[in-house]
């Protein structure tokens, strides 16, 4: 009896675990995809402003998916600084 216990208590464990997992895979699934959209703008991104080195970000302009100038917010790279 004790192994059938000791075997329950593991499989509420790991049920509990699957859960918690499960309520917050979404949310980081999210997240990453949102930065993978971010830094893909960035990528794309033209007629960049002057890097601010108070908050190492600048503006730029990128094209959206339905053909409309939109501006972004990027991070400034190393190589920014020097030009």
């Amino acid at each position: 009896m004790k192994e059938a216990s000791g075997e329950l208590s593991m499989t509420a464990i790991v049920v509990v675990v699957l859960g918690i997992l499960a309520a917050f895979a979404p949310i980081i699934i999210k997240t990453v995809g949102n930065s993978m959209k971010m830094r893909a703008a960035c990528q794309a991104a033209y007629g960049c402003g002057i890097c601010n080195t108070g908050t190492n970000t600048r503006e730029c302009k990128y094209r959206a998916d339905d053909d409309s100038e939109k501006t972004i917010t990027c991070s400034c790279n190393s190589s920014d600084y020097n030009n």
